[in-house]
This record gives structure tokens, sequence and C-alpha cells, in this order.
């Protein structure tokens, strides 16, 4: 384990209470702030409290074991030579569907060392029924040609972003209809929103995406369960 030289540690916890209510989606009380600086390291996290003690536990427990991977990593790293810090950021983003599914998006930066800091997307999509993270595989009666169909929307709106110098290759495996390509995800009352993190599509230099498919043009494929919950 890494013997940090700096002597001055600061572990801080925040809660910024919704004093700003209508930022909020009702079932989230606040977001919790966690901001821990050391001579090698800087970490920022946050995730939303919610009144829902068992989606709290699933985000909280989430964001607990990211950090501890982090820490875990690092501490067993000998290739900083001190010019640089170890930096991992975990921030989330609400959205979803009032009353009927809350949508949390994390956004993660993490830098261990290299040319650049790393990127990726981790995304919960509770039902406040039952408190369950609703996966992929629950949302469409025919999975495989849901993921058609959502391949070539997906598609449709990203490939002009890229231009001519993206691998082709690349963006079509990326963008394939099989559900690893997909499970990263967020609702809104428009449609559903997928994330694809830098390296997914294309080279890192061409960033994160993301697509949306709206209700509409899923119709006739969604659940019984998730047909119900939109109503």
């Amino acid at each position: 384990m890494r013997t940090f030289i700096s002597t001055l540690i600061l572990g801080l916890v925040l809660v910024t209470e919704a004093l700003a209510g209508p930022l909020l989606p009702a079932p989230v009380a606040g977001i919790i702030h966690i901001q821990e600086d050391t001579f090698e390291a800087e970490i920022r996290a946050a995730y939303p409290a919610v009144a829902d003690g068992r989606i709290n536990r699933t985000v909280r427990t989430w964001v607990q074991n990211s950090l501890h991977e982090f820490k875990t990593t690092i501490a067993g790293d000998s290739g900083n030579p001190g010019h640089w810090k170890f930096m991992l950021d975990i921030g989330p983003a609400l959205s979803g569907i009032p009353g009927k599914i809350l949508s949390v998006k994390f956004q993660v930066m993490y830098f261990t060392g290299g040319a650049h800091p790393n990127h990726f997307v981790t995304t919960f999509n509770f039902d406040p029924a039952t408190g369950r993270d609703m996966k992929l595989n629950e949302l469409f009666t025919d999975l495989p040609a849901a993921l058609e169909l959502i391949a070539e929307d997906a598609r449709s709106q990203i490939r002009p972003d890229l231009g001519n110098q993206v691998d082709e290759k690349w963006f079509v495996d990326g963008t394939a209809p099989e559900s690893e390509n997909y499970q990263h995800f967020t609702f809104s009352p428009e449609g559903i929103t997928f994330y694809f993190p830098p390296y997914q599509l294309a080279a890192y230099a061409f960033g994160q995406h993301q697509a949306m498919v709206k209700w509409d043009r899923l119709e006739g494929f969604l659940s019984p369960a998730l047909s119900k919950m939109l109503k």
C-alpha cells in the first residue's frame, strides 16, 4: 500500500439540499458530494440522495465500490513520478419520466497516467414502485428485433458527426445490434437515449456519443410492463 507523502488528507462529505426543487426529480432529496485531496490524488464524486432506501443503497454502493476500486488501483501503482496527480471524477445527471421512472447517468473520468484521461458512462433506471434497476432485456418483447431498429437509428444519428476519418468497421462493430453495445441508456418523456463512450465507436479523439430512439419508433416492441408504466 502506498504511503502518502502528504500528511494532510482531506475527506469532506457535503450534502447539498434540494433548495432549487424543480431542478431535481421529485424522488431526489439532494446530491451528496464526496471530495478527497491528497498529495498524489484528487477524487470528486457525487450521487443523488433518494427517499427510497432501495434506490439509495444501489447508487451509494456503486459509488463506494468505484472509489474503492480506484484507490486499490493507484495504491499498487509505482509509476507516478510526482509530476501529476491521479484523478477520479464521478458526476451524476438525473432524468427520467416524472412519477414513473428515475434515470441516473454517472459520467466518470479517471486518470492514472498516460496521454489522456479515460471516460465511461454507467446508467441506472429505477422503477420507483419496486426500487429495481431495469435492464435492457426487460424492456422489449423481441429484443433482437428492437436492437436492429435501435442500431439503425443510432447509426443514422451518429455517423454524420464522425466525418470521413473514422474507421468504418470500428463504427459498425460498436453499433452492431448486440446487447453489450446498448447497456447504457436513460429514459425521458421523448424516448430512450443510448450512450457510447470513447473507443466504442471510434478513436478517443472522436469523443463520446449518444442517440435517442423515440417512443413512437419503439411502438410494438415494448414489453407489457414498460408499456403499462408509460401510460
